[in-house]
Protein backbone atom coordinates (compact mmCIF):
# COMPACT_ATOMS: atom_id res chain seq x y z
CA UNK A 1 0.00 0.00 0.00
CA UNK A 2 1.16 3.36 -1.11
CA UNK A 3 -0.30 7.23 -0.55
CA UNK A 4 -0.98 9.30 -3.87
CA UNK A 5 -2.28 12.85 -3.86
CA UNK A 6 -5.72 13.53 -5.47
CA UNK A 7 -8.26 15.65 -7.11
CA UNK A 8 -11.41 14.79 -7.88
CA UNK A 9 -13.45 17.35 -9.94
CA UNK A 10 -17.41 16.65 -10.36
CA UNK A 11 -18.93 17.97 -13.80
CA UNK A 12 -20.11 21.41 -13.91
CA UNK A 13 -23.90 22.17 -14.24
CA UNK A 14 -25.56 24.14 -17.40
CA UNK A 15 -26.54 27.83 -17.62
CA UNK A 16 -30.42 29.12 -17.65
CA UNK A 17 -32.57 30.25 -19.48
CA UNK A 18 -34.49 33.49 -19.73
CA UNK A 19 -32.25 35.86 -17.78
CA UNK A 20 -31.15 33.20 -15.40
CA UNK A 21 -28.60 32.27 -13.16
CA UNK A 22 -25.09 31.04 -14.09
CA UNK A 23 -24.37 26.98 -13.58
CA UNK A 24 -22.53 25.56 -10.54
CA UNK A 25 -19.02 24.37 -10.61
CA UNK A 26 -18.52 20.55 -10.15
CA UNK A 27 -17.55 20.33 -6.32
CA UNK A 28 -14.15 19.37 -5.84
CA UNK A 29 -12.36 16.81 -3.33
CA UNK A 30 -8.21 17.63 -2.80
CA UNK A 31 -6.51 15.17 -0.98
CA UNK A 32 -3.02 15.16 0.53
CA UNK A 33 -2.29 11.92 1.16
CA UNK A 34 -5.15 9.05 -0.17
CA UNK A 35 -4.04 4.85 0.38
CA UNK A 36 -4.20 2.91 -2.52
CA UNK A 37 -3.51 -0.94 -2.33
CA UNK A 38 -1.88 -3.11 -5.38
CA UNK A 39 -5.26 -3.28 -7.57
CA UNK A 40 -7.19 -1.98 -10.23
CA UNK A 41 -9.50 1.00 -9.37
CA UNK A 42 -12.55 2.86 -11.48
CA UNK A 43 -13.06 6.32 -12.03
CA UNK A 44 -15.93 7.60 -13.25
CA UNK A 45 -15.57 11.45 -14.90
CA UNK A 46 -19.36 13.36 -14.68
CA UNK A 47 -20.51 14.57 -17.86
CA UNK A 48 -21.35 18.74 -18.27
CA UNK A 49 -24.74 19.87 -17.83
CA UNK A 50 -26.27 20.60 -21.19
CA UNK A 51 -27.50 24.16 -22.90
CA UNK A 52 -30.68 25.08 -22.08
CA UNK A 53 -32.54 26.26 -25.62
CA UNK A 54 -35.25 28.97 -26.27
CA UNK A 55 -37.44 25.64 -27.52
CA UNK A 56 -36.60 24.24 -23.99
CA UNK A 57 -37.30 26.34 -21.32
CA UNK A 58 -36.32 25.22 -18.06
CA UNK A 59 -34.15 25.44 -15.21
CA UNK A 60 -30.28 24.46 -16.55
CA UNK A 61 -28.96 20.95 -16.16
CA UNK A 62 -27.09 19.72 -13.48
CA UNK A 63 -23.94 17.99 -14.45
CA UNK A 64 -22.86 14.26 -13.92
CA UNK A 65 -20.56 13.10 -10.34
CA UNK A 66 -17.36 11.97 -10.68
CA UNK A 67 -16.04 8.82 -8.30
CA UNK A 68 -13.25 7.33 -7.65
CA UNK A 69 -12.81 4.66 -4.73
CA UNK A 70 -15.43 5.32 -2.57
CA UNK A 71 -15.45 9.27 -3.00
CA UNK A 72 -18.33 11.52 -5.13
CA UNK A 73 -17.62 14.69 -5.94
CA UNK A 74 -21.03 15.95 -6.95
CA UNK A 75 -21.75 17.82 -10.29
CA UNK A 76 -22.96 21.21 -10.14
CA UNK A 77 -26.38 22.61 -10.22
CA UNK A 78 -27.84 23.87 -13.39
CA UNK A 79 -28.45 27.79 -13.20
CA UNK A 80 -32.00 29.23 -12.45
CA UNK A 81 -34.92 30.03 -15.43
CA UNK A 82 -37.18 32.97 -15.08
CA UNK A 83 -40.61 31.44 -14.74
CA UNK A 84 -39.39 28.14 -14.19
CA UNK A 85 -38.87 26.69 -10.87
CA UNK A 86 -37.08 26.53 -9.16
CA UNK A 87 -35.99 29.72 -10.04
CA UNK A 88 -33.05 29.26 -6.95
CA UNK A 89 -31.43 27.02 -9.23
CA UNK A 90 -30.74 23.74 -8.77
CA UNK A 91 -28.76 22.43 -6.00
CA UNK A 92 -25.35 20.58 -5.94
CA UNK A 93 -21.72 20.39 -5.94
CA UNK A 94 -21.68 23.89 -6.19
CA UNK A 95 -25.24 25.61 -6.21
CA UNK A 96 -26.63 27.22 -9.30
CA UNK A 97 -27.47 30.71 -9.55
CA UNK A 98 -30.48 31.89 -8.44
CA UNK A 99 -32.93 34.35 -11.22
CA UNK A 100 -35.92 37.24 -10.53
CA UNK A 101 -38.63 36.77 -9.11
CA UNK A 102 -36.25 37.20 -5.75
CA UNK A 103 -34.42 34.25 -4.53
CA UNK A 104 -31.45 33.08 -2.78
CA UNK A 105 -29.00 30.45 -4.61
CA UNK A 106 -28.82 26.95 -4.42
CA UNK A 107 -26.86 25.43 -1.86
CA UNK A 108 -23.58 23.82 -2.89
CA UNK A 109 -22.12 20.35 -1.31
CA UNK A 110 -20.48 20.63 2.11
CA UNK A 111 -16.51 20.46 1.92
CA UNK A 112 -17.12 20.40 -1.94
CA UNK A 113 -18.78 23.65 -3.16
CA UNK A 114 -20.62 26.79 -2.19
CA UNK A 115 -23.70 28.45 -2.99
CA UNK A 116 -24.64 30.33 -6.41
CA UNK A 117 -25.82 33.88 -5.79
CA UNK A 118 -28.75 35.32 -5.12
CA UNK A 119 -31.60 37.49 -6.76
CA UNK A 120 -31.62 40.24 -4.44
CA UNK A 121 -33.75 43.05 -5.98
CA UNK A 122 -35.83 40.74 -8.62
CA UNK A 123 -34.23 42.31 -11.28
CA UNK A 124 -30.94 40.22 -11.93
CA UNK A 125 -29.53 36.92 -11.60
CA UNK A 126 -27.11 35.40 -9.16
CA UNK A 127 -23.67 33.57 -11.44
CA UNK A 128 -22.76 29.97 -10.38
CA UNK A 129 -21.24 28.93 -7.37
CA UNK A 130 -17.59 28.03 -7.48
CA UNK A 131 -15.79 25.40 -5.14
CA UNK A 132 -13.86 28.44 -3.22
CA UNK A 133 -16.37 31.24 -3.10
CA UNK A 134 -20.28 31.81 -3.37
CA UNK A 135 -21.33 32.80 -7.05
CA UNK A 136 -22.32 37.09 -7.27
CA UNK A 137 -25.46 38.48 -6.38
CA UNK A 138 -27.66 40.08 -8.80
CA UNK A 139 -25.96 40.17 -12.17
CA UNK A 140 -23.17 38.69 -10.64
CA UNK A 141 -20.03 37.38 -11.79
CA UNK A 142 -19.57 33.10 -11.39
CA UNK A 143 -17.64 31.97 -8.15
CA UNK A 144 -14.14 31.40 -8.16
CA UNK A 145 -12.68 27.58 -7.83
CA UNK A 146 -10.07 25.91 -6.32
CA UNK A 147 -6.38 25.51 -7.22
CA UNK A 148 -4.49 22.45 -7.79
CA UNK A 149 -1.33 23.80 -5.97
CA UNK A 150 -1.08 20.55 -3.96
CA UNK A 151 -0.71 18.09 -7.07
CA UNK A 152 1.80 20.39 -8.87
CA UNK A 153 2.39 23.88 -7.47
CA UNK A 154 0.51 25.32 -10.65
CA UNK A 155 -2.24 28.16 -10.55
CA UNK A 156 -4.49 25.84 -12.34
CA UNK A 157 -8.32 26.36 -10.69
CA UNK A 158 -11.01 23.76 -11.41
CA UNK A 159 -14.89 24.04 -10.17
CA UNK A 160 -15.51 27.67 -11.12
CA UNK A 161 -19.17 29.43 -11.56
CA UNK A 162 -20.73 29.98 -14.28
CA UNK A 163 -21.93 33.98 -15.05
CA UNK A 164 -25.36 35.29 -14.56
CA UNK A 165 -27.33 36.30 -17.15
CA UNK A 166 -25.78 39.79 -17.11
CA UNK A 167 -24.00 41.32 -20.70
CA UNK A 168 -20.28 41.34 -19.24
CA UNK A 169 -20.52 38.98 -16.69
CA UNK A 170 -17.68 36.23 -16.33
CA UNK A 171 -16.78 32.96 -15.04
CA UNK A 172 -14.93 32.03 -12.01
CA UNK A 173 -11.47 30.97 -12.49
CA UNK A 174 -11.84 27.35 -12.85
CA UNK A 175 -13.41 27.50 -16.23
CA UNK A 176 -16.95 28.99 -15.76
CA UNK A 177 -18.18 29.73 -18.93
CA UNK A 178 -18.98 33.94 -19.30
CA UNK A 179 -22.64 34.80 -20.20
CA UNK A 180 -23.83 32.57 -22.54
CA UNK A 181 -20.61 30.81 -23.18
CA UNK A 182 -19.70 27.36 -22.82
CA UNK A 183 -17.22 26.50 -19.87
CA UNK A 184 -13.85 25.72 -20.44
CA UNK A 185 -13.19 22.10 -21.03
CA UNK A 186 -12.00 19.55 -18.19
CA UNK A 187 -12.47 21.83 -15.87
CA UNK A 188 -15.90 21.16 -14.28
CA UNK A 189 -16.72 24.45 -14.69
CA UNK A 190 -20.78 25.79 -14.75
CA UNK A 191 -21.73 27.25 -18.09
CA UNK A 192 -22.87 31.04 -18.50
CA UNK A 193 -26.60 31.77 -18.21
CA UNK A 194 -28.25 32.99 -21.68
CA UNK A 195 -27.72 36.84 -21.77
CA UNK A 196 -30.02 37.09 -24.89
CA UNK A 197 -27.58 36.67 -27.41
CA UNK A 198 -27.88 32.97 -29.60
CA UNK A 199 -30.51 30.50 -28.43
CA UNK A 200 -29.23 28.73 -25.92
CA UNK A 201 -26.98 28.94 -22.70
CA UNK A 202 -23.92 27.77 -21.96
CA UNK A 203 -22.69 24.06 -21.23
CA UNK A 204 -21.39 22.83 -18.76
CA UNK A 205 -17.74 21.43 -18.60
CA UNK A 206 -17.12 17.91 -18.00
CA UNK A 207 -15.33 16.96 -14.61
CA UNK A 208 -11.32 15.72 -14.02
CA UNK A 209 -10.04 13.66 -11.72
CA UNK A 210 -6.09 14.12 -11.27
CA UNK A 211 -3.54 11.63 -8.99
CA UNK A 212 0.67 12.38 -8.30
CA UNK A 213 2.35 9.76 -6.91
CA UNK A 214 6.08 8.79 -6.27
CA UNK A 215 7.34 6.71 -9.37
CA UNK A 216 9.21 4.31 -7.37
CA UNK A 217 6.02 3.58 -5.07
CA UNK A 218 4.74 1.54 -7.81
CA UNK A 219 6.15 -1.45 -10.06
CA UNK A 220 4.12 -1.28 -12.57
CA UNK A 221 0.69 1.57 -13.45
CA UNK A 222 -1.63 1.07 -16.08
CA UNK A 223 -4.44 3.42 -16.97
CA UNK A 224 -7.40 2.88 -19.69
CA UNK A 225 -9.48 5.24 -21.51
CA UNK A 226 -9.17 7.04 -24.58
CA UNK A 227 -7.17 10.41 -23.86
CA UNK A 228 -6.18 9.50 -20.29
CA UNK A 229 -2.64 9.91 -19.80
CA UNK A 230 0.44 9.26 -17.30
CA UNK A 231 3.43 11.85 -17.48
CA UNK A 232 6.63 11.81 -15.68
CA UNK A 233 7.61 14.91 -13.96
CA UNK A 234 10.73 14.58 -12.22
CA UNK A 235 10.46 11.35 -9.27
CA UNK A 236 6.80 11.56 -9.36
CA UNK A 237 4.32 10.82 -12.12
CA UNK A 238 0.88 12.80 -13.08
CA UNK A 239 -2.04 10.29 -14.11
CA UNK A 240 -4.67 12.63 -15.61
CA UNK A 241 -8.44 11.14 -16.79
CA UNK A 242 -10.35 13.33 -18.86
CA UNK A 243 -13.37 10.43 -19.14
CA UNK A 244 -14.05 7.46 -17.75
CA UNK A 245 -11.66 4.38 -17.17
CA UNK A 246 -9.05 2.79 -14.84
CA UNK A 247 -5.84 2.86 -13.21
CA UNK A 248 -4.01 -0.77 -11.97
CA UNK A 249 -1.00 -0.13 -9.38
CA UNK A 250 1.05 -3.10 -8.79
CA UNK A 251 4.10 -3.63 -6.03
CA UNK A 252 7.47 -3.09 -6.32
CA UNK A 253 9.96 -0.36 -7.58
CA UNK A 254 9.13 1.31 -10.98
CA UNK A 255 10.52 -0.28 -13.94
CA UNK A 256 11.37 0.47 -17.46
CA UNK A 257 12.70 -1.25 -20.52
CA UNK A 258 15.70 0.18 -22.18
CA UNK A 259 17.18 -1.64 -25.55
CA UNK A 260 14.89 -4.52 -24.28
CA UNK A 261 16.34 -4.87 -20.53
CA UNK A 262 13.86 -4.27 -17.61
CA UNK A 263 15.34 -2.37 -14.91
CA UNK A 264 14.69 -0.78 -11.45
CA UNK A 265 14.81 2.73 -12.66
CA UNK A 266 17.16 4.34 -15.47
CA UNK A 267 20.17 4.95 -11.95
CA UNK A 268 19.64 1.00 -11.80
CA UNK A 269 20.17 0.58 -15.65
CA UNK A 270 23.54 3.06 -15.65
CA UNK A 271 25.12 2.21 -12.44
CA UNK A 272 25.28 -1.66 -14.32
CA UNK A 273 26.24 -0.16 -17.38
CA UNK A 274 29.48 1.23 -15.44
CA UNK A 275 29.84 -1.93 -13.66
CA UNK A 276 29.89 -3.79 -16.90
CA UNK A 277 32.65 -1.49 -18.20
CA UNK A 278 34.67 -1.94 -14.95
CA UNK A 279 34.97 -5.04 -15.52
CA UNK A 280 35.81 -5.29 -19.14
CA UNK A 281 38.48 -3.55 -17.93
CA UNK A 282 39.48 -5.61 -14.87
CA UNK A 283 39.73 -8.70 -17.78
CA UNK A 284 41.51 -6.38 -20.09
Amino acid sequence: MANIKLLLVGAGGGGGIGAGGGGGGGGVIKEASHAVSNQEYSIVIGIGGARRTLAAVGTGYTGGNSTFDGLTAHGGGGGGSTTYAPNAGNAGGCGGGATTPTATGADGVAGQGHKGGDSVTGSGSGGGGGANEDGGNNNGDGGDGMDDILLDGSTDYYGGGGASSAAGAVGGLGGGGASSTDAAAYTGGGGGAWNGSGDHSGKGSDGICLMRYTTTDFGTVTITGTGNTLTVDGTETVARFIVSGTITFTSGSARKTIKGLAVASVKTYKGLATASVKTKKGLA
